[in-house]
């Protein structure tokens, strides 16, 4: 058997605490796939899909280990019809935060306190989808958000 990376444990944690968090699997979420592929600009990338078939929701989690010695975490709910929101961007405009307010999804880690960011970014995740993101995450409405390019556009 291969032994795993050091970035492959890494992404096993957050798939782990993603998948035994009690209000994601409370409000009808499971783990469906994961994917690993390489992005020329990100790196590495981790794909996580959680699947609600209830709600015809998806959650999906994105993880970059080694984006200029940061890691990365992106989230999302998207609906039957591939249309997304961005978690970290609806909760950083519905609480007034500026761009550079990226905790929990953009950290730099040390080996002491890894564990401890993607709890953090777990319990964000948890704090939105129990919270503001209720009734999309569970699949009584849905919010057309444009999509933030962050002035790039």
């Amino acid at each position: 058997m291969k032994e795993l990376s050091r970035n492959d444990k890494k992404a096993n944690y957050l798939r782990d605490r993603v998948q035994e968090n009690p209000t994601i699997r409370n409000i009808g979420y499971t783990f469906f796939s994961e994917r690993v592929e390489r992005d020329d600009i990100l790196g590495q990338k981790f794909e996580y899909i959680f699947l609600n078939e209830g709600a015809k929701r998806k959650l999906k989690i994105n993880f970059f280990p080694n984006f200029n010695s940061k890691l990365i975490v992106s989230a999302y709910l998207i609906n039957e019809n591939n249309n997304r929101i961005n978690i970290l961007d609806y909760m950083q405009k519905d609480l007034c935060c500026n761009e550079t307010q990226s905790e929990p999804f953009n950290f730099i880690p040390t080996e002491n306190n890894f564990q401890q960011k993607i709890d953090n970014a777990v319990a964000f995740i948890e704090a939105a989808l129990k919270g503001k993101l209720h009734d999309v995450a569970t699949g009584k409405k849905w919010e057309n958000i444009p999509f933030d390019w962050h002035g790039y556009k």
